[in-house]
């Protein structure tokens, strides 16, 4: 029978491998059985072959000599603890379709197959094999088996072990569940995947790692090959060690296409001893979801810096760390972390990780990114936790070429305390802070782009040495560039600066704050959103000695402010090169600073509203400054001392100088002083330059000549030589001097020259730079000697080179020239030259070289000479000049390098127990003598075998002074020994950390201790700091303890021993501790077990007591005792879900939500309410009571009215009880009665919104709520309604309602009303404008009248009996019409001359809106003239009136009636007959008749034209109304006169 056994600890995916093992052994191919007894031992020179079901109760060992085959489809069954040895061969031949298989006996794990050293080179291979529950899978102990599509699964420990230089290949590997059955390991060294150690090196081609839990691929001692095509998930859960795919520790293989997915760390590459080298060469790595981090790069002695070369990864991908996918999502602290040199990264990508992307600790120069790209990355904090790239702590600068950041939750690169960082062409974009922050680091960068960061785009805050360049800063949400207390003392070294930068679009342009050696040059600013171009203020600079310049060079700035374009505050600085464009007041500069500098205005264009404004400045000075003509504003100076040469004012610009400023101007050029306003004690000077040249009859320059400036005011006498072409200039003189009292004359300036004593004189008026020729007639001169080499006083070394060359030398008459040159020991040393020559003869000036192999082969001998160098002109005028140099043996040059190096000071500080290494490279002798070297110490001499190239260590370890001088002796054995003398000072060395940690479990809930081990060496008191990477500071004290939150902890311990000198040193100890999550734990406070409530009690659900570990108290309610951490757990609270549950209402809680305490109803029934709990990790717990419910009525839930106000009586009243309930869910009604108003409603509908009126009073309402089941309640509330104010209610007429001439107007009060019905007054109301009170036109509810043309404010006002009022107000409009007359008649027609006649006339009015009151009639004969009125005394519209009159001559005699309405008149005019009484009057009555008619006739035709005329302008009138009152035109007195008379001369044509 086939037998296939499995133990208890067989997962399911060795269930599902047995299943098909037991299907295979039932079929018809069976193998057959081998006896335990038969495969025990192989012996002899023997092939063995194994089939079918192989049982192994013992070890079993393939000797040297032997060979082990197994065939494809056998099984072989091994004990516990049994192994099979391979000495000599062993051949596996599985296939893919019938494998073998190594299985376990059950009852424990066999321990696999190990290759030993006698089996190298023997050609072992194992094909298509699963090694099953082992606890190792293969171990080779220097061989080189062929492993071949093997599957190791559930490997305990270690599923492939190599030691001893194995060299294996590997094809096609699986590993599956390393490590998975151990609970309680003792020992870190289980569940691994591959480990290649002791110095092995693998041919790995395609292998795949699943569910290990310490490590994937595990390198180590020394150990390297060649890994292909690996794909490693899921390694986690080791408690003794860290998790990781990828263990690289002090080895140097390659890797080469690696995927390391969801693991506690994707890789990890730790250097720990300095003897063997660690360089990991990875190409094409991708890590995808780590818990923790993906990558480290560190060393594991921290403070023991050594330069070397740790890791090369080119192709490198890293996503979703600490992400939702990672194996616990938020744990993660770093995506890449280094805290070793030597770290090569090229072509990297880091995209979505939810912690910081790299961070950076003890990094050097050697560690380097090239085309680093990170995306989205960064954790949940701010500063260096939500940074793309994070630097701490250098030793030297890491370097970053080609680096983008974006999207990052806090800055693109963050760099603190020490983390110096350098690198080229980065772009740093749309992350949640800064571009680029560097706090108290040292930073070099070359290209950098800044773009749409949350706050600045470069942040420099107490930082030295920056060096940016090439830098563009646009549209940041903060400043463009900032600089805060980048140095805040000038020193020689640590300058801040950027060169070339720009700043666009960002919300500030530039903003320095308390710093100063900052230099900005070739700076650029566009368009600030807010503020100045440039903000500089150093007014925090204040203490001590705190203080210095600023620096601009070169700056353009496009701003448009309200403000200064710069803005310059309690700063001393240089400004050297500024234009600025835009809208703008210009530079305003207060220089009120803590130290008093001088500071530097230069090259600067001046424009804008405000143009220039200094102040408190002790010294400015500056040249070529220019006001140009975008300056529209005027200068200011306000307490200022300025000297400036080259001062232009491109227009005509006041200067404002006040009385504590005084300006020195140096070459000015258009300044315009005539308008410059000075006042008090200021004043304004101009200077000028005078260069003199002294020259002889031939022209030339007089060098050496003697010139003397006298002056009549300003400034004192001086005198100079001119230089060797004769010339000398005088500068900045003062010529003239502008004061608030007016101007000084010019300056008089009078010039005297001599030479050999010939003299001569002139004089100048100072208005401007001047040039002036001093000629002397001098006699023949000397020639001038001007010797370059050799320099007085120079040693050379023994028959060395030496350069003679005076060929500069000139004479002042043009004359020919000799020179000869002699030594005091050998003579003339043109004379000892041996050589050939050229043209270029020594004595005719051209430059010789003696000791050397030149074309003249002058020669020197050695020793101390007096060089004389005579030249000669050829009128015999000669000149000499004698120099003294040595030639001899020199001493040996001494270079000397140690490590330590030297400090500053020139001393050499060591550990008293460290070794000092030193290096002589570049030590040498001039003439290459051979060197004796030595050092020497108190009590110790050291030989050095080789001083030019000598290499080694010292040890000062026995020393018992700690400081003395080392002394570095070097001989050539001709000169005294010279001796290199530096001072030693040895220190005290810190304490070594060391501690050790016990617990009582691995959960979050369990207590820890620690205890320091540390031993101080020198017996001092030790300062203890535990810290953990999680938790943060935990203890100062030797001992801890305590809880820490769950997680993968660093636990560190920093120990010192207080000495002063090591108050910045400190020792550390680290080790990794994993808490893993408590269980969460409920508990029901109420409701109480056995409570008996109705269904409408408000129960209180309470799970006070319950909670988990892994939660902050404070995300618990207050004053309530929880089962929780007291301090935030570093990975955040747990999130839990509660659950409430009723075996009757099912959840409890409100829309699925968790509660821990709440409110809510039960239905009747007995119920089991239960609470449980789930950290999601955990088994779900729970506890449970019982509560009894009984029915309830209906409860009453009133929504509307609000009872917490009152009522009016008008008011309409909504009853809303829609919400209220039965919690039985019986159907119910409701009643409402009211003590004042009675029953208002009876059994309606509670589902439906309800209207009321309530009487006025204090009413007490009772709602019956009434169930189907005949339960009801009844509740009472109480609600105040009061008298209400009455409704005014306009019907007629409408707002802006138009009303013709004269039309009649109807006032309409119809709806008024009042609730309580006690109206007592109506008034309609005209406001007149200008009356104090409206006038009442009536207090009827229904009114009409006519009105007054025009616009009319009109109101109507309601009172109740309370006094209670309201009042609606319109306006209308009344057309106006303008008066017309016609029907003109007069009786008589004639009138007898001399004859008392009453004529009478009568006249027909026309006018609408009845505002015409006056209508005056003339009888016009000249000389006469009658005046009367007519009236309408029964109002018709027919005016009469009557005049007696006596005429005295004959002929026609004018009746003209005028009516006047205001500003409109008309008029009509008829003729009556003056005659004389006769007998016979028909021809005079033909006659009259003819002409009557004619002027009948006329005066139709001109009312027609006059009333057309009227009637247009009525409706101008009319359309000039507005709604409240139109212009309307005005007549002075003689307007309407004139007026009047052309319409009369209108009507007579």
């Amino acid at each position: 029978m086939c037998r296939v056994s499995r133990g208890n600890m067989m997962s399911k995916k060795a269930a599902s491998a047995v299943g098909l093992l037991i299907i295979f052994c039932l079929s018809s191919q069976s193998p057959i059985f081998l006896n335990v007894d038969d495969v025990s031992e192989a012996s002899g020179r023997a092939q063995t072959t194994w089939s079918g079901e192989v049982v192994l109760n013992s070890h079993h060992t393939i000797s040297v000599t032997d060979e082990l085959i197994i065939s494809a489809c056998t099984n072989v069954t091994m004990s516990n603890g049994v192994r099979i040895f391979v000495e000599g061969r062993i051949t596996v031949e599985g296939t893919s379709n019938c494998p073998v298989y190594f299985d376990y006996a059950g009852g424990g794990d066999h321990m696999g197959i190990q290759f030993n050293s006698t089996s190298n080179g023997r050609g072992s291979r194992i094909d298509n094999a699963s090694i099953i529950h082992s606890t190792y899978g293969i171990t080779i102990y220097g061989s080189n088996p062929y492993l071949a599509n093997v599957t190791i699964w559930n490997a305990d420990d270690v599923a492939v072990d190599m030691f001893n230089s194995a060299t294996p290949t590997i094809r096609d590997m699986v590993i599956d569940e390393a490590g998975q059955d151990w609970n309680f390991p003792t020992y870190w060294r289980y569940g691994i995947g591959l480990s290649i150690g002791a110095g092995s090196a693998p041919n790995v081609d395609g292998l795949t790692i699943t569910d290990a839990v310490t490590r994937g691929v595990n390198l180590w001692g020394n150990s390297g090959g060649l890994l292909r095509n690996i794909t490693i998930s899921n390694i986690t859960g080791a408690t003794l060690a860290e998790a990781a795919g990828v263990w690289v520790e002090d080895s140097v293989p390659l890797l080469e296409g690696v995927l390391v997915n969801r693991s506690d760390h994707g890789a990890i590459i730790r250097h720990i001893d300095d003897g063997i080298t660690t360089r990991a060469v990875i190409r094409d790595l991708d890590i995808r979801n780590s818990m923790y981090k993906a990558l480290i790069i560190d060393k594991e002695d921290h403070t023991n810096y050594t330069n070397y070369q740790s890791a090369i990864i080119e192709g490198l991908d890293i996503s979703g760390t600490g992400g939702p996918n990672a194996k616990t999502p938020g744990l993660a602290t770093a995506t890449i972390e280094i805290n070793a040199t030597g770290a090569w990264i090229e072509e990297a990508h880091l995209e979505d990780n939810d912690a910081v992307g790299v961070q950076l600790y003890f990094v050097d120069s050697s560690t380097v990114f090239t085309n680093l790209s990170i995306n989205n990355t960064g954790g949940s904090g701010s500063g260096a936790d939500g940074a793309g790239v994070s630097i701490r702590s250098s030793y030297f600068a890491a370097k970053f070429d080609g680096l983008e950041v974006s999207n990052s939750t806090g800055p693109g690169v963050f760099a603190l305390n020490g983390g110096a960082i350098q690198g080229n062409d980065w772009n740093l974009h749309d992350n949640g802070q800064e571009g680029f922050y560097l706090e108290s680091a040292a930073t070099i960068v070359d290209g950098l782009t800044l773009e749409n960061n949350g706050n600045s785009g470069v942040h420099i805050d107490d930082a030295r040495y920056v060096y940016l360049s090439n830098l563009s800063s646009s549209n940041n949400g903060d400043a463009g560039l900032e600089f805060n207390r980048a140095n805040d003392i000038e020193s020689g070294s640590g300058d801040v600066s950027c060169v070339s930068c720009i700043s666009v679009g960002n919300n500030r342009g530039v903003a320095i704050t308390d710093s100063v050696d900052i230099y900005l040059e070739d700076l650029q600013i566009h368009d600030p959103l807010t503020g100045p171009a440039i903000s500089i203020d150093n007014s925090g600079l204040n203490i001590g000695v705190q203080g210095g310049l600023f620096h601009l060079h070169d700056v353009e700035a496009w701003v448009n402010t309200s403000g200064p374009a710069i803005e310059i505050s309690s700063a001393e600085g240089v400004i050297d090169g500024l234009d600025i464009t835009g809208a703008h007041e210009g530079l305003v500069w207060d220089a009120d600073h803590n130290v008093e500098r001088v500071s530097v205005l230069s090259n600067a264009n001046f424009s804008g509203t405000g143009c220039l404004s200094l102040s408190n400045h002790d010294q400015l000075t500056g040249s070529g400054n220019f006001i140009t003509s975008d300056c529209t504003g005027e200068l200011s100076f306000t307490n200022v001392e300025i000297n400036w040469s080259k001062f232009t004012d491109l227009g005509s610009h006041v200067l404002n100088v006040d009385t504590d400023s005084h300006l020195h101007l140096h070459q000015p050029s258009n300044i315009d002083y005539a308008i410059a306003n000075i006042s008090g004690n200021g004043w304004i000077e101009e200077a000028w330059n005078v260069e003199i040249w002294v020259v002889n009859n031939n022209s030339n320059g007089v060098p050496n000549a003697a010139v003397h400036l006298g002056f009549d005011q300003l400034e004192n006498s001086i005198s100079e030589s001119t230089n060797n072409i004769g010339t000398v200039t005088f500068s900045d003189l003062r010529g003239k001097k502008y004061n608030s009292v007016g101007q000084s004359p010019y300056t008089t300036v009078s010039i005297d020259c001599s030479y050999d004593g010939v003299s001569n004189s002139t004089s100048i008026s100072l208005s401007e730079d001047k040039m002036v020729w001093c000629h002397l007639p001098l006699s023949n001169q000397a020639p001038f000697i001007i010797w370059e080499s050799p320099i007085d006083q120079s040693v050379y070394p023994s028959q060395g080179d030496i350069l003679f060359n005076a060929s500069d030398s000139w004479d002042l008459d043009d004359d020919e020239l000799t020179f000869s040159w002699t030594s005091d020991l050998d003579g003339d040393i043109l004379a000892s030259c041996t050589g050939q020559g050229n043209p270029f003869n020594p004595n005719r000036g051209f430059a010789f070289t003696v000791n050397s192999d030149d074309a003249w082969g002058c020669i020197l001998s050695d020793g101390v000479h007096d060089i004389t160098l005579e030249i000669c002109d050829d009128k015999g005028n000669c000149v000499d000049e004698t120099r003294t140099i040595e030639l001899s043996n020199q001493d040996p040059v001494i270079v000397v390098y140690t490590d330590p190096s030297l400090s500053p000071w020139g001393e050499l500080k060591t550990p008293i127990t460290k070794p000092v290494e030193f290096w002589l490279n570049g030590t040498y002798d001039p003439e290459n003598d051979t060197l004796d070297c030595s050092w020497s110490w108190p009590g110790n001499t050291v030989q050095i075998s080789d001083c030019l190239n000598g290499t080694g260590y010292l040890s000062f370890a026995n020393m018992s002074e700690t400081t003395f001088d080392l002394t570095l002796s070097v001989s050539d054995g001709i000169n005294a020994a010279k001796e290199w003398i530096v001072p030693v000072e040895l220190y005290n060395e810190v304490p070594v950390s060391s501690f050790d940690v016990s617990r009582d479990g691995n959960l979050s809930e369990d207590e820890i201790n620690l205890v320091s081990t540390t031993v101080d060496p020198e017996g001092d008191e030790i300062t203890y700091l535990w810290e953990s990477s999680l938790d943060g500071i935990i203890s100062n004290q030797s001992t801890w303890q305590g809880h820490l939150s769950r997680g993968a902890h660093v636990i560190t311990l920093s120990v010192n021993d207080g000495r002063m000198e090591h108050i910045n040193s400190t020792s550390q100890n680290s080790t990794v501790l994993i808490v893993e999550n408590s269980p969460p734990k409920s508990v029901i406070t109420s409701p109480e077990a056995g409570t008996n409530h109705d269904s409408s009690f408000l129960f209180e659900f309470n799970a006070s007591g319950s909670g988990d570990w892994d939660s902050a108290c404070d995300t618990f309610p207050d004053n309530i005792s929880w089962h929780c951490a007291e301090n935030e757990p570093a990975t955040g609270s747990e999130y839990l879900i509660y659950s409430w549950y009723s075996d009757i209402d099912g959840l409890l809680q409100e829309d699925g939500s968790d509660w821990l305490i709440f409110e809510g109803h039960l239905s009747s029934g007995i119920h089991t309410i239960t609470l449980t709990m789930d950290d999601g990790i955990h088994s779900p717990v729970s506890s449970d009571v019982l509560v009894e419910v009984s029915p309830s009525a209906p409860v009453l839930v009133l929504t509307k009215p609000d009872l917490s106000h009152g009522y009016n009586s008008s008011d309409l009243i909504e009853i809303d009880i829609r919400d209220s309930v039965d919690y039985d869910g019986d159907n119910f009604t409701f009643s409402l009665e009211s003590d004042i108003s009675g029953i208002l409603l009876s059994d309606e509908d509670s589902s439906e919104l309800h209207s009321i009126y309530l009487d006025s009073g204090e009413h007490s309402l009772t709602f019956t709520l009434l169930d189907e089941t005949g339960l009801s309640r009844d509740e009472i509330v109480n609600l105040l309604v009061i008298e209400s104010d009455p409704d005014a209610v306009i019907y007629e007429p409408i707002n802006n309602q138009y009303y013709g001439p004269g039309e009649l107007v109807l006032f309409d009060s119809n709806g008024t009303n009042d609730a309580d019905d006690d109206i007592t007054r109506r008034e309609w109301r005209l406001y007149v404008p200008g009356d104090i009170y409206p006038t009442v036109l009536s207090n009827d509810a229904f009114y009409s009248t006519n009105l007054a043309p025009g616009v009319h404010h009109v109101s109507l006002f309601v009172e109740d009996r309370r006094g209670g009022v309201d009042e609606q107000h319109l306006n209308i409009t009344v057309a106006s019409s303008s008066p017309d007359l016609s029907n003109l008649t007069a009786t008589p027609k004639i009138v007898f001359v001399d004859e008392l006649t009453k004529v009478s006339v009568s006249i027909k009015l026309d006018d609408p809106d009845g505002t015409t009151q006056v209508v005056n009639a003339t009888i016009i004969k000249e000389p006469q003239i009658w005046y009367f009125n007519l009236t309408d005394e029964d109002g018709d519209g027919i005016w009469t009136g009557d005049v007696e009159i006596l005429a005295e001559g004959n002929g026609k005699a004018q009746i003209k009636v005028t009516a006047f309405d205001d500003e409109s008149i008309d008029y009509l005019s008829i003729n009556i007959e003056f005659a004389e009484e006769e007998t016979d009057n028909s021809s005079l009555y033909i006659a009259g008749g003819t002409i009557g008619s004619l002027l009948l006739l006329s005066a139709i035709v001109a009312l027609v034209i006059i009333r057309r005329r009227k009637r247009l302008a009525d409706i101008d009138l009319i359309d000039s109304w507005g709604v409240f009152g139109g212009e309307t035109k005005e007549y002075v007195e003689g307007d309407l006169e004139e007026s009047l008379l052309d319409n009369s001369t209108e009507n007579v044509e």
